[in-house]
Parts: structure tokens; C-alpha cells; sequence
């Protein structure tokens, strides 16, 4: 699976929250991890997640 900046994309291992990130960077922890933004309610969240825990929807 091909990831890129726009994708949006949601845990593999969220079955039941479900919740829709967007690929914003690449993230500083290697070539295999990318940031995500989302929102928790009204407030923005960020992480960095490596390819393979991520599914791509788009």
C-alpha cells in the first residue's frame, strides 16, 4: 500500500472508535512512519504511525 501526504487513513487496530486521520508529513522517526492529524471532539490531535499500523480509505 502506497501512503502520501492527503491520504486519509485510520488505525488498523481501531475496529469500534473508527476514527478518520489525515496523513499531513513525514514524520522524524524514519522513512516507514507518517503524522496524522484528527480531531477528538473539537480538539486537534497529532501522532506518528508507522505504515503498517495504518489503513488507507481513499
Amino acid at each position: 500500500m502506497e501512503l502520501k501526504i492527503g491520504d486519509v487513513v485510520r488505525l488498523k487496530s481501531d475496529i469500534q472508535e473508527n476514527v478518520l486521520m489525515t496523513i499531513n508529513d513525514y514524520s522524524s522517526e524514519g522513512k516507514s512512519f507518517w503524522n496524522c492529524v484528527w480531531f477528538s471532539g473539537s480538539d486537534l490531535k497529532f501522532g506518528s504511525f508507522h505504515n503498517n499500523a495504518l489503513l488507507k480509505l481513499n
